[in-house]
């Protein structure tokens, strides 16, 4: 012998009292879907409760018919439509950015760091004869600082190809 369960089921087309709003089965009734997609549907915020912890029929109801718009137009979008849009958002993104003073021309920066490193280099070529008289002594000191100058140099070329190419040169050669 079956036992008989003892929840209450709402059954397809019974007549139900919505002047107080929907209970969750109710609404999964109205719009087709399952109770616990209902609850679903609750978390994520697409069905509201009013303040008597019903939901509003016509209320939710829309706003189910749209969240199922949207995600038929979604799915329906080609993939070059949906890089195009990405593109859009990526660019719309560089504009803000740059609109905040986050992105500046690469070349602005180049001519900034080309005119640091030059007066940089300009400062130490007077370290040698503010620091000696004697004449070998100068000149070890010219040296040192020649071939720092030089690893210098060469670090920055190494890094340069990253940077030309927008990429973080720190990231790339860690």
């Amino acid at each position: 012998m079956a036992k008989k369960s003892s929840k209450k089921a709402v059954k397809a087309g019974t007549k139900c009292d919505t002047s107080r709003g929907l209970s969750g089965i109710e609404l999964a009734l109205e719009c087709d879907i399952s109770k616990q997609r209902t609850s679903q549907l609750e978390a994520e915020g697409v069905f509201v409760r009013n303040s008597a912890g019903r939901f509003e029929r016509r209320r939710n109801v829309i706003a189910y018919i749209r969240r199922v718009r949207d995600e038929s137009r979604e799915s329906s979008r080609s993939p070059e439509a949906k890089r195009f849009l990405a593109a859009k958002a990526q660019a719309a993104e560089l504009r803000n950015a740059a609109t905040e003073g986050e992105l500046i021309p690469i070349a602005t920066v180049a001519e900034a760091v080309e005119e640091m490193v030059s007066a940089f280099r300009s400062e130490l070529s007077g370290v040698p004869a503010a620091s000696s008289r004697d004449l070998d002594v100068r000149a070890s000191i010219e040296g040192h600082l020649n071939a720092a100058i030089e690893r210098c140099r060469q670090r920055l070329e190494k890094l340069a190809p990253d940077i030309a190419a927008g990429r973080d040169p720190l990231k790339s050669t860690a």
